[in-house]
């Protein structure tokens, strides 16, 4: 979908009117902390080069646009809920320029993706929370999982708000996935995504984490007690102080798969 179809914006002196292909009309949307849309959140990938979603959000495809760092506006940038910017190799032209337009005024949050640490340097203070994903593949997993995190249903579900209140206003972010069957699929897969880091962190031992997001996903077969066995294991994991919350997601591909995924977002304070 093309971003200059999508909206048409015009502004005064004193506040910033939207209108979207629905009809309706937003005035001032700084003020809303939730999605535009009480039924669906819209979303907005600005990247160089193409990203495939996954077969889950097929229903979201109508509500998630993709543009370039060069064709975006402030215009353009208002009525989305969520952007997620990719910067793997932008150039610092683009970058200026596109930081300019997220700080004009600012209705949604914000995401990046870096393709390595020097790269999320840049954006740290500028967006809500820059991730460090040097891997195409695992890039595209980030950006598959978060927008599954808010639309896809499960008998523990999260939406936009809460997602909004782990991201918003944080600095660095660390993304990890992992998988497992059997018995004990629920640690193996805690434990095959966070790998080493959560016995790394700071020299006293502590893994760096204000916020944190789990999302399990997978077939007909999670049940509530995985969920919490999840969610304990992971706290047991993180700092005291850290904010945990978690989902289940059904996975349309895969209701009678044994297979058990876990998505997990890790956020600090800048």
């Amino acid at each position: 979908m093309n971003i200059e179809s999508e909206v048409a914006a015009t502004e005064t002196v004193t506040e910033t009117v939207i209108k979207t292909t629905s009809g309706a009309v937003i005035r001032d949307p700084r003020l809303l902390p939730v999605a535009y849309s009480e039924q669906c959140a819209d979303f907005l990938i600005i990247s160089n080069r193409p990203h495939v979603l996954s077969v889950a959000l097929l229903p979201a495809i109508g509500r998630t646009c993709f543009a370039s760092a060069k064709q975006v506006s402030r215009a353009c940038l208002a009525p989305f809920d969520l952007i997620v910017i990719v910067d793997d190799g932008m150039d610092q032209r683009e970058v200026r320029r596109l930081q300019s337009k997220l700080q004009q005024g600012k209705a949604y949050f914000t995401v990046v993706v870096a393709g390595n640490e020097a790269t999320r340097q840049r954006w740290v203070g500028q967006v809500d929370s820059a991730f460090c994903i040097g891997s195409q593949h695992q890039q595209g997993n980030f950006i598959n999982r978060i927008l599954e995190s808010i639309e896809l249903k499960g008998f523990v579900c999260i939406d936009y708000a809460d997602i909004y209140s782990v991201f918003c206003n944080m600095g660095k972010g660390d993304f990890f996935q992992g998988s497992a069957k059997g018995k004990f699929r629920v640690f193996h897969a805690i434990d095959n995504a966070l790998g080493h880091f959560a016995s790394g962190g700071d020299s006293s031992g502590e893994t760096k984490a204000d916020t944190a997001l789990m999302v399990l996903s997978g077939g007909l077969n999670i049940t509530l007690d995985e969920w919490e066995s999840a969610l304990r294991y992971l706290d047991s994991k993180l700092p005291e102080r850290c904010c945990t919350i978690g989902a289940t997601k059904l996975l349309a591909d895969g209701l009678i798969d044994e297979t058990l995924m876990v998505s997990i977002f890790l956020n600090q304070v800048r």
